[in-house]
């Protein structure tokens, strides 16, 4: 299978993740994945509502990617639990609007498809906003 095929495969997955912090204006999630040598990562993403939902991903409390060597069944498990952490955030909230943005190619492809399973919904339609080499995803409420 080709990995491309692992990304979709993993944003169906529920790889189990904890709620940090649910309220109003803050909604954090976190989940660990271990690397070759058995040591745990943590990720987590967290929104902040300011005038917007602002989604933001992070590793180790960098920003968001794989870290160290951990494979595909790793990079399965973060992908998975970024999107668990999407669709948690979306039923606790309901916002009216939220958005990520993406600058790295390889950021943007996997957001496209993290934004497809949103909108497959029915709840949310997305603008992708191209500015300067960004993308910035936003979703409103239908």
């Amino acid at each position: 299978m080709k990995f491309k095929n692992y990304i979709t495969e993993s944003l169906n997955l529920n790889f189990p993740v904890d709620v940090l912090s649910n309220k109003k204006s803050e909604f954090i999630t976190f989940w660990f994945v271990e690397d070759k040598e058995g040591n745990p990562i943590e990720y987590t993403m967290r929104t902040a509502k300011k005038m917007n939902w602002e989604v933001d991903f992070f590793a180790d409390e960098f920003e968001f990617g794989v870290k160290g060597s951990i494979g595909i069944r790793g990079a399965m498990e973060v992908i998975s639990g970024a999107a668990t952490s999407v669709k948690l955030f979306i039923e606790s909230n309901k916002p009216n609007f939220f958005y990520f943005t993406a600058k790295e190619p390889s950021r943007q492809k996997l957001y496209k498809k993290l934004s497809a399973l949103i909108t497959k919904t029915g709840a949310y339609n997305l603008e992708e906003v191209k500015s300067g080499g960004m993308v910035i995803f936003q979703f409103t409420k239908i």
